[in-house]
């Protein structure tokens, strides 16, 4: 989930974000599930998976003009 700025505010070179990482066992898989929560907001938001949390942080990177990387 990209999140969406103001167009009043302009982008930033610096992003910051708590991250949280933890294990959970499903029917003897183990999976890892991760949260990012932004200091400045409080807004809160959680991935089902790693793969979810480098999607997210691949387009807010790209929309806050990081360049896109190619894999």
């Amino acid at each position: 989930m990209v999140r969406n700025r103001s167009d009043e505010s302009p982008p930033s070179d610096y992003l910051s974000y708590l991250l949280r990482v933890w294990r959970v066992e499903i029917r003897e898989r183990t999976l890892w599930r991760a949260s990012l929560e932004c200091p400045h907001t409080g807004e809160q938001l959680g991935f089902a998976d790693l793969e979810a949390l480098y999607r997210d942080l691949r387009a807010e990177t790209q929309q806050e003009g990081g360049g896109a990387t190619h894999d």
